[in-house]
């Protein structure tokens, strides 16, 4: 009986031996395949990345795209629509005119009236778009999409849908989406330079020292905003809001965290503050 037992364990124990040993060998397999896997990737040089195309579509009206390469001009109209654009091409519009970009992304431009914009940078990572002059502009995003607008204002929004109207001598912003939008520049407030979902806010278009550089420029801080005033322009400051009244009949504008304000003399508005 001691020596079934005794025969019993030593089978157990060789048994055991192979499986350990069966499995240390496929390990060692497998690492001399990752090995060999990486070697080959380390030998082959990283794949330059295309530049993406855009298609631009007319809906209406005038609608005139450029090529960089070439610099020749196509109108598009309602028979021959469609133009597929590359980086550096641009597009003109004119006022009753509707455009819109599609990406590879299938994310979406669409300008309405007025517009001159430019294509940067198209690849699968990000889009950026140079706007010279536009009026209104809806944007939906998938992948990274940076709007250079006018007067220097940057706009960067990924999986976002915004919308952009220029009225008077700034831009309205509202986020219409689920996530957050960027700001950068000059002219925008520290304070609104992450505008979150479902939020307006209004930018300049230029900087007051810059287009009325002749005008004494007066610089003060109510309600923890920067004001800024040519003159003919009062501040009171309230609980939770700015008074903004002009007593003074001479030309002037103002200036409060970033927005523009005009008044006829005599006129007063309220702004409230967070």
């Amino acid at each position: 009986m001691e020596i079934i037992i005794w025969l019993m364990l030593c089978w157990f124990a060789q048994t055991e031996e192979a499986v350990q040993a069966e499995e240390e060998a496929v390990q060692a397999e497998e690492e001399a395949v990752q090995a060999e896997e990486e070697a080959v990737e380390a030998e082959e040089p990283p794949q330059p990345q295309v530049p993406q195309k855009v298609e631009v579509i007319r809906f209406s009206d005038r609608v005139v795209v450029k090529n960089n390469q070439t610099a020749e001009e196509k109108v598009l109209f309602y028979n021959d629509k469609l133009a597929i654009l590359a980086e550096g091409d641009e597009v003109r519009q004119g006022t009753s005119a509707i455009s819109e970009c599609r990406f590879e992304d299938e994310g979406i431009l669409r300008f309405f009236s007025r517009a001159r914009f430019r294509f940067g940078t198209l690849s699968r990572e990000k889009h950026v778009i140079m706007v010279d002059d536009f009026t209104r502009v809806r944007v939906q995003a998938r992948e990274d999409v940076t709007l250079l607008l006018p007067g220097g204002t940057r706009l960067i929004t990924k999986m976002g849908d915004c919308y952009l109207e220029k009225d008077m001598d700034f831009i309205k912003i509202r986020n219409a989406g689920f996530y957050e939008i960027k700001l950068s520049g000059h002219l925008v407030d520290p304070e609104d330079e992450v505008v979150p979902a479902g939020h307006s806010i209004s930018i300049p278009l230029y900087d007051l020292e810059l287009r009325d550089e002749k005008e004494p420029i007066v610089v003060r801080e109510v309600a923890g905003r920067i004001v800024k005033t040519t003159g003919g322009y009062s501040f009171e400051e309230k609980p939770g809001f700015i008074i903004v009244s002009r007593p003074d009949p001479a030309d002037g504008m103002a200036c409060v965290g970033g927005t523009r304000i005009f008044l006829k003399p005599g006129e007063k508005i309220k702004i409230r503050m967070p």
